[in-house]
């Protein structure tokens, strides 16, 4: 063929189809029968938990957090089960029979004064805003408050863990009257194990709260 005095070729080139397909991975769901059973009678931790379901350690945290809030109701548990779940060393949640939490309180010496609040009041604003936000979601969310860990530490004596602007907190913890939390010392965190001093004041306030 020629156009303006050149010659060009003409080739008939088949239509090609393209079609691009976009792959998902969806996590399977998780077990909750066999987590419950994993986490409070083996004593697996959330770490084991979320590489043994293929899931973040938050996302098994809240997963557990919302089954103790449900009473296991869709674990599909029988009552033995339930009854060896509540009896085990290895379950640390024992005490989550209260899972709404409708009080936060501060621990009070016999002169009025309140340590955790002028703990607080010593900080920077940003970190004192953190404390009001954990404050206000434990209250609101209970044991689900997000970006909030619990901790036990001996006996009734439970550890709130948290970051904030300028590095991590702990509060210690004793609940009362079923739904009650009372925050009994804070303290920002040095090292990874708590502190035997803080361990001792802390359960010294809790024996006076709770009148041992």
């Amino acid at each position: 063929m020629i156009l303006n005095g050149a010659r060009r070729s003409i080739v008939d080139e088949p239509l090609v189809y393209q079609r691009n397909y976009q792959v998902e991975w969806v996590a399977p769901r998780v077990n909750l029968r066999e987590l419950a059973l994993l986490r409070f009678i083996q004593g697996k931790t959330e770490r084991e938990l979320a590489q043994y379901f293929g899931r973040s350690k938050t996302a098994i945290h809240e997963l557990l957090a919302r089954m103790l809030k449900n009473d296991f109701r869709h674990a599909n548990l029988n009552e033995a089960e339930k009854r060896h779940i509540f009896k085990s060393p290895n379950n640390k949640y024992s005490q989550l029979a209260i899972l709404v939490i409708r009080k936060v309180a501060f621990y009070e010496k016999v002169s009025g004064k309140n340590p955790i609040e002028d703990f607080i009041l010593t900080l920077p604003k940003t970190d004192q805003a953190r404390f009001a936000d954990v404050f206000d979601g434990i209250e609101k969310h209970g044991l689900s408050c997000p970006r909030v860990q619990f901790r036990q530490l001996r006996g009734k004596l439970w550890e709130i863990k948290f970051n904030a602007a300028s590095g991590g907190y702990r509060i210690a913890y004793v609940m009362i009257e079923s739904d009650t939390m009372v925050w009994l010392h804070a303290f920002k965190k040095k090292t990874q194990k708590t502190p035997a001093s803080d361990l001792e004041l802390a359960e010294k306030r809790m024996r006076e709260v709770l009148g041992l």
